[in-house]
Formats: C-alpha cells, sequence, structure tokens
C-alpha cells in the first residue's frame, strides 16, 4: 500500500580529505552515480516516496554541480509521481538562511524547521495512502529533544516518521555527534509503522519495531567499512511492514589486519600485503575496492616504517601490482621486536627513570616543590588536590617514556 525508499546522511560536497586526487575524484564521482542509481532505483521500483533522513550535503552551501544533480533526480522523480520528503539535518542545517536558496521541485516536501509537520499522500486515485511527519535541525548543535512533539498515528492509517537524531539506545554513538537526543521508548510510543532515521552511519535496526538508521548510500572513510545502500519499504493495507537492504555503494573500504611478526624486509612485507590483499579482493570489485591495512605484531621492521617514504614506496607499488585506486597502510598498533622484561630486569637508565616515577609519591621535597606551582588547571583549591593532580600527569608519562627508550635501543 505504501512504497518507499529511506536513505541518509549523503553528506554530498564532502570533498574528501586524501592527497591522492585520483581517489578524490573518484569518491566524488562515485557519490553522484550512487545518487543516480537511487533515482533510478526509485522510479524502478514504483515507490510513493523517498524518505532523505538528513544530512543530504555536507554544509549547506550546495555547489552548483551538486545542485544541478540534485534538482535533476527530483523533477525525474516528480514526473513519476513520487514524492520526496527530505528532514534537514545537523551538517545542512541553516539550507533555506542562504543568499542562494535551492528552487526546490514541488513534490519536494522540505522538513527543515523545529516544528512538526505531517503530509497526507494519496495514490492515482486520490486515495488516502499514508501519513508522513518530520521535523528538521535549524542549526549545526539541536540538543533539544523534539520527538515528544511528534503525533501519535491513529488507528487504521499507515503513520511514517523522518528525523535525523540520535538515539541513545543505538550502537555506534559518538560522544562529539550527540544532537537531537531521543530514545528508542519515545519512538515506540508514536506507533509508527516506521521511522527513517539518520545521522548515524552504520545501518541497523533500533529494537525490535520499525525503527531503521539507513547508514549512509557509500562510505566517506576508511572506518566506513563494507557494503553500504539504502533500505527499501513496504507497508500493506494491513499495517505489516516489510523491510530490504539494497545495496547502492560503488566504491568500499575494506579493513585487514596484518601480522608481520614473520617480516625480516621490505621486500617480504610487500609479497604479505600482495598476497593477503588479493586474497580478501576475492570477496570485492577489484576497481572499487579500498583496502586499509593495519600491520600488527612485533617487527623488526617498525623503525624503517617510520619513514613515509618506504610507506609510500609499498603503497604505490602495490597499486600499481593489484591495479587499485588506494591502499593505506597504517603503523600506529605495531610494536618493536624486543623483549621489553628482559630490558627492564637489567642495570638500564630506563630502570632507574621508571623506579622514580613509581616512587615521586614518597619523595616530600618534590611534593612541596610540586604543591607551590601555579597550574593552569585552576579548578584544584588545596595543595593536596594539586599535588594528586600533577602526580597522574608524572605517572601517565611513563607509557610515552616507555616507547621513546624501545626506539632509541632498537637503533642503536
Amino acid at each position: 500500500m505504501f512504497r518507499f525508499i529511506h536513505v541518509s546522511d549523503f553528506h554530498l560536497d564532502n570533498g574528501f580529505k586524501t592527497k591522492n586526487n585520483a581517489l578524490k575524484e573518484m569518491l566524488i564521482n562515485n557519490q553522484y552515480d550512487v545518487f543516480k542509481n537511487i533515482i533510478d532505483l526509485c522510479i524502478q521500483k514504483q515507490v510513493h516516496g523517498l524518505l532523505i533522513a538528513g544530512d543530504l550535503f555536507e554544509t549547506p552551501v550546495v555547489s552548483f554541480k551538486t545542485e544541478q544533480l540534485i534538482m535533476d533526480g527530483f523533477k525525474r522523480l516528480k514526473e513519476e509521481g513520487i514524492h520526496v520528503f527530505y528532514a534537514i539535518g545537523n551538517h545542512d542545517a541553516g539550507l533555506m538562511n542562504q543568499k542562494r536558496t535551492l528552487n526546490w521541485p514541488a513534490n519536494v516536501t522540505l522538513f527543515a524547521k523545529d516544528v512538526i509537520e505531517t503530509v497526507t499522500i494519496t495514490d492515482y486515485d486520490l486515495q488516502k495512502v499514508c501519513r508522513v511527519s518530520g521535523i528538521g535541525h535549524i542549526t549545526t548543535q539541536e540538543t533539544r529533544n523534539l520527538v515528544p512533539m511528534f503525533p501519535r498515528a491513529n488507528d487504521n492509517e499507515i503513520h511514517v516518521g523522518v528525523l535525523h537524531t540520535m538515539v541513545t539506545n543505538a550502537s555506534t554513538i559518538d560522544n562529539d555527534c550527540y544532537y537531537l537526543p531521543c530514545t528508542m521508548e519515545e519512538l515506540e510510543d508514536k506507533k509508527y509503522n516506521y521511522w527513517a532515521l539518520g545521522h548515524i552511519h552504520k545501518r541497523q535496526q533500533v529494537g525490535l519495531t520499525p525503527i531503521y538508521y539507513a547508514g549512509n548510500p557509500q562510505g566517506l572513510k576508511s572506518k566506513e567499512t563494507g557494503p553500504k545502500g539504502v533500505y527499501y519499504i513496504d507497508i500493506s493495507e494491513f499495517g505489516d511492514t516489510q523491510v530490504e537492504f539494497i545495496e547502492t555503494s560503488l566504491s568500499q573500504w575494506m579493513e585487514l589486519d596484518v601480522d608481520i611478526c614473520g617480516c625480516n624486509s621490505l621486500d617480504h612485507l610487500w609479497t604479505l600485503l600482495k598476497n593477503t590483499i588479493s586474497r580478501e579482493l576475492l570477496l570485492f570489485n577489484p576497481n572499487s575496492a579500498i583496502p586499509v591495512v593495519y600491520l600488527k605484531g612485533r617487527s623488526q621492521l617498525k623503525s624503517i616504517l617510520k619513514k613515509e617514504t618506504h610507506i609510500t614506496e609499498l603503497r604505490e607499488s602495490l597499486i600499481l601490482e593489484l591495479g587499485l585506486p588506494e591502499v593505506l597502510i597504517k603503523t600506529d598498533t605495531l610494536k618493536y621486536n624486543f623483549d621489553l622484561e628482559e630490558i627492564l630486569s637489567g642495570d638500564h637508565l630506563l630502570n632507574e627513570t621508571l623506579s622514580l616515577i613509581e616512587n615521586a609519591g614518597e619523595e616530600h621535597d618534590l611534593l612541596e616543590r610540586l604543591s607551590s606551582v601555579e597550574l593552569a588547571q585552576n579548578n584544584l583549591v588545596t595543595n593536596e588536590e594539586k599535588v594528586t593532580y600533577m602526580l597522574g600527569l608524572i605517572k601517565d608519562m611513563k607509557s610515552d617514556i616507555i616507547a621513546l627508550f624501545m626506539e632509541d635501543h632498537h637503533e642503536n
């Protein structure tokens, strides 16, 4: 009775922070092609509506090329009698306040204000099919919970909500994106047949009722791995909701953990990486896969790989050999190949330094000097508070000192 596509978090005009211009161009072009493909999908499925749950754009300032893309797509949907419901998110908040406003086609309902709007959808014979309620972000940091403002669904009526929100019960919550927070229970209380949500880039169902984040249709960065896409929703006249994930991503980030403890040369490492990536590529389209390789374990190559030139040479050689758009190599978790316990058991400067740190709390002269130091942390009132704070800082230095010593020990 009511069919629609649920999408969110395109972030068009993202820009993509990379020094690889070819990769940047590919990611931008793929974003545009993904949008066009979703328009085609709407027409192919003969849906009643396209629901966009926020962050269609990276910022409220839209490039001319992107504006043309969006308008052409929405006009195609208009010709097919397909509605567009777009609830503005935190990234594109303020879209309506720009000097150059967009001339939206008549089939587009823009939820741009911080008040609930509800639209009734009718079929070709003007019979009511569904009600769609939505709300938008008017600022980039909307911290209010606006869900209680949504109307409850009436009996014997299909009702869908579209919203860019942070459901506190959802997975992969980041503290720095705590915008328009609400709970799963508040959404469930509205008795809607479907909630089309945006903001979290990982697709997921929240709870057991039809509350869904679509994620994004195309991974934007290396942490957004795997297939990305949209949800195709079919709600029967009896209110039964069928949800189908449809993949749309044209490029995919693939994370690989590679233990290199057995590698004793860069040539050996190159062969290991080539073979590992090649095996993983059997599951991907090699023209669209972007491997992100995390080197693990203890290796005598750690100090060598600190030099950016060696990483660059490895990357470029693997890209050429495997025909990939990019290969990212991460060495952050790689460790030096020696026994720290053995070093600590000997008569070393490191031993003496760590001993001084451990015993700092028993050095009365040191504590007295620390208590008289002026700190930027001005909420510390008593001498005891200041000393406790600074001793904590000193003890936190242990890992940095060990890391510096290990590097010096290995290179000498």
